[in-house]
């Protein structure tokens, strides 16, 4: 298995930059410029059919502060489409979480799913924003992205093969909640080098989760021991999970 070192794109087909994980059920989706399109005999996502859309950011009270502005804009957007738009993650709202999870960004994911079990319904769909995310396009709405099936959606960043872990939209399911409470788990794996805390660890929890495990990518991962001024040995290890989780629809049986 040859591994790929640097930043560039190759692993990825000129369209597809997302990837879709459906648990025991397969999504009909198709790929139009890097864009995932719905089919067009879908259904309609919305209240109407009885489905809540949450838009959640995660976040201290001091950075409740600082990015004020913009969740403002944040929830103006999720108003004018009839989404619902909340803020987590203040001092003592989740105390497990926060005792168990000492590292902001993997304790972020337990807080979602936490919420999600005590908050929303069986189906509901909750996009989860970092916190200096800004609405852009905002006449579009969420629902473009999703059809009916799929329960975890990440995307890749335009800059490298990363897969970014500061936004997914997720269905509220029991496995999605689990989902979120293992990968909170790799902060238990974290390695003594860099490895871009809960960033570096949904590679590794994508392909364990999909069946696709293979012992190269445990050695890179374990050893990963530079710092964040040499960067090469990160992306080695982010290029090899790539390998086996392309941007894609795909199916999980946990």
């Amino acid at each position: 298995m040859r591994c790929n070192t640097r930043w560039s794109k190759p692993l990825l087909t000129a369209t597809a930059y997302i990837i879709v994980v459906g648990f025991g059920l397969v999504s009909n989706v198709i790929w139009l410029n890097g864009i995932l399109k719905v089919a067009a005999d879908s259904k309609n996502i919305s209240k109407s059919n009885g489905i809540q859309i949450f838009m959640i950011a995660v976040a201290d009270e001091m950075f409740h502060a600082r990015y004020a502005p913009i969740f403002k804009a944040m929830s103006s957007y999720a108003s004018q489409l009839g989404y619902k738009w909340l803020v987590l993650g203040d001092a003592g709202s989740e105390p497990m979480c926060e005792q168990e999870y000492a590292d902001f960004f993997f304790r972020k994911h337990c807080i979602v799913s936490k919420w999600m079990q005590r908050h929303a319904m069986t189906g509901d769909r909750i996009f989860v924003f970092d916190s200096d995310v800004v609405p852009y396009q905002t006449s579009l709405p969420l629902t473009h992205w999703l059809k009916n099936d799929e329960d975890l959606i990440f995307y890749d960043r335009a800059m490298n093969t990363e897969v970014a872990a500061g936004n997914y939209a997720v269905r509220n399911t029991a496995a999605t909640r689990d989902f979120l409470m293992r990968w909170a788990d790799y902060e238990a794996e974290r390695p003594p080098g860099f490895s871009s805390s809960d960033n570096g660890a949904i590679h590794l929890h994508l392909v364990r989760t999909l069946g696709l495990e293979h012992p190269k990518i445990d050695v890179l991962q374990y050893n990963l021991t530079a710092l964040v001024t040499n960067l090469d040995p990160y992306f080695k290890y982010v290029g090899c999970t790539r390998l086996l989780v392309k941007a894609g629809v795909y199916l999980s049986e946990d």
